[in-house]
């Protein structure tokens, strides 16, 4: 996925709109926030190429991936940022530098393959463990930048969990 240039905003879908991280001030990076960061990008990627399978499987499927590749990209330039980077920045959909993450994308889409709802409950899943993950390890008083790529992809997956629920048979 390419990085795009920073624009003065950074709007999605939603219309949840704020500066561009690359515009914020930075600051220092703790060894646990880099953790999160490196962790976080590995799961933005991991929704967006379920999102992007799942979405070409079925018809009537939300079409999220776009926002996960903004996301993503926001990350992987704040990696940049701080001279880190994304072990799986350059792979294709559906591949992981990270074996673990890799054994979860497969058992995911496998999961997902087996019928829309099934589809529905993964992508509910993997936004819940994003909010769980950002719940237990959003620090207060971390670098501007970091906190509001954090604090936009928490947004970001309560929505989706709430579009997953929209779109499943009741």
């Amino acid at each position: 996925m390419p990085t795009a240039a920073p624009s003065e905003a950074w709007r999605d879908r939603a219309g949840f709109c704020a500066p561009h991280p690359a515009l914020l001030p930075s600051g220092p990076v703790r060894p646990a926030q880099v953790e999160l960061l490196i962790e976080l990008a590995q799961r933005t990627k991991l929704c967006h190429d379920l999102l992007a399978a799942f979405a070409d499987r079925y018809a009537a499927f939300p079409q999220s991936a776009p926002s996960q590749t903004r996301e993503l990209v926001a990350l992987r330039q704040l990696l940049e940022r701080h001279g880190l980077a994304d072990p799986s920045a350059g792979l294709g959909a559906g591949l992981f530098a990270v074996p673990g993450v890799q054994a979860r994308y497969d058992r995911y889409l496998a999961e997902g393959r087996t019928g829309r709802a099934a589809a529905l409950a993964v992508v509910r899943r993997t936004a819940a463990e994003v909010v769980r993950m950002l719940d237990d390890a959003l620090p207060a008083g971390t670098a501007p930048d970091v906190r509001q790529v954090c604090l936009h992809i928490l947004l970001a997956a309560h929505r989706q969990i709430r579009v997953a629920q929209a779109w499943s048979p009741h």
